[in-house]
């Protein structure tokens, strides 16, 4: 009795073991064709329900293992990388060579999927703790599978796990202190995790010099496009509010394109650019690009929509209210506001000292390289027509609102829109401070430049 007791049970647990092995075979299997499939994690999982089963793992196993992670770790930055280069040529391909609404929001989220993708065109992986980890296991995978079977498998898998092996070493240097750095950086603390990633990329891992010269490079371009965006800022001239007499009588125009009557307009407190938007500003914003070039010209060929596409953009990046200002402003602060001398032009009698124009031309003028007005103000006169907020009607003045006018709702102009100032190929009379121009909102011509305004409050 007792040996059958025995027996049967011997029977039973081989019976189990045969079972739980068939179902080690089928999980195997599935895990084959998953990692066949692309679909890693998958495979993975099947793989780990193996180990389970078996209670231990085998060379078959942990190689189909070490196929899976390898191919996880490479194939998904690849695909975003593709898709990355795949919509900047689109863009640069386009005629604007501006990215569109909805390529600006693909590539806000293949950002966010890459957790800020890394390789500039080098390799390319999606950098994130799921990551890193991958890579300690991977490393650790290869590193027994050699050590473990290396006279028990056939070469060419030896030779496959061994060049993995060799791929991956290096990037398991330091990386405990590399998914530190990476906390840091998701934390926003980019300053305090750059000196960590140059001390692991100093150890020989790839992965940290890659990331860190990325990353620093990032860090400083940011840290001059926040200083382009704080000088905007402190570049803001504050002009006090009052009244005047706005127009005037305009040599050589058409009667019936005077800036007449003469009226009085009062305007409230504001601040308006002591300069026009530069070629600094300009790539900073639309382009997200910074310039170290020593000399700062106005940025010429803009359309009045173009303008107001800067003007968005920069305020969702600072969180102000940046405009372009009404074509009262403009004539006030142009004036000298309450400390006009009733100059003809934007701070002078004399137009060469103050405006680069037809007779005092120069292609482009460095910023502030002639006398300001009395506001401290540079080149309202001459430079570049100025955009106004303002639709275009010759008759507005005889029926302009007394306080803050904001222009007529509409014309017979069409979409035409207030210009000031004049240009490098204007001639004198078109630069006084009183004279008006106008233009479709759609044309970027050469001379047409634009400077910000902002509410007192």
């Amino acid at each position: 009795m007792k040996y059958t007791l025995t027996f049967l049970l011997l029977i039973v647990f081989s019976f189990g073991m045969e079972a739980q092995s068939g179902l080690a075979k089928i999980e195997y299997a599935e895990a084959e064709t998953d990692y066949q499939a692309g679909n890693y994690s998958e495979s993975l999982a099947h793989l780990e329900t193996v180990k389970e089963l078996l209670g231990s793992t085998n060379a078959k196993v942990m190689y189909l293992e070490i196929l899976n992670r390898n191919a996880f770790t490479y194939r998904e930055g690849e695909r975003l990388l593709n898709r990355l280069t795949f919509i900047q040529k689109k863009i640069k391909d386009s005629e604007t060579g501006y990215p569109s609404k909805a390529q600006l929001a693909e590539l806000e989220e293949l950002k966010k999927q890459t957790e800020e993708h890394i390789g500039s065109g080098k390799k390319s992986y999606p950098l994130n703790v799921e990551y890193l980890d991958n890579v300690t296991v991977l490393n650790l995978l290869t590193d027994t599978y050699l050590k473990t079977f290396e006279t028990k498998v056939p070469l060419d898998k030896l030779t496959e796990v061994y060049s993995i092996h060799k791929k991956i070493k290096d990037s398991a240097i330091n990386i405990d202190a590399f998914i530190t750095a990476y906390n840091l950086l998701e934390a926003g603390k980019t300053g305090e995790a750059l000196p960590i990633l140059k001390s692991i990329c100093s150890f020989g891992n790839p992965l940290a010099c890659e990331r860190y010269e990325d990353l620093n490079f990032i860090y400083e371009k940011s840290s001059k496009h926040a200083a382009v965006l704080k000088k905007l800022r402190s570049e803001m001239v504050f002009v006090k509010g009052g009244s005047f007499n706005m127009g005037g009588e305009v040599p050589r125009t058409k009667k019936d394109l005077q800036p007449l009557p003469i009226h009085t307009v009062t305007v409230d407190d504001f601040y308006i650019g002591m300069y026009e938007v530069t070629k600094t500003q300009w790539l900073a914003i639309t382009k997200n690009m910074t310039t170290d070039s020593s000399s700062d010209y106005a940025q010429r060929s803009v359309s009045r929509d173009w303008a107001l596409e800067f003007i968005e953009e920069l305020n969702t990046l600072t969180g102000l209210k940046y405009r372009l200002p009404t074509e009262a402003e403009w004539e006030y602060a142009a004036r000298g506001g309450n400390m006009s001398n009733g100059y003809a032009y934007a701070g002078s009698n004399t137009i060469d000292e103050v405006a680069n124009y037809k007779k005092n031309t120069v292609p482009e003028t460095t910023k502030g390289s002639l006398k300001p007005n009395e506001l401290g103000l540079y080149d309202l006169s001459g430079g570049l027509w100025e955009w106004c907020s303002d639709v275009y009607d010759a008759d507005y003045y005889a029926n302009s609102e007394a306080t803050n006018p904001q222009g007529p709702e509409a014309s017979g102009y069409g979409t035409h829109y207030v210009l000031r100032g004049g240009s490098n190929s204007s001639s004198d009379y078109e630069c006084l401070v009183y004279n008006r121009y106008h233009a479709q909102s759609t044309v970027p011509a050469p001379v047409y430049g634009f400077r910000l305004a902002l509410d007192a409050n």
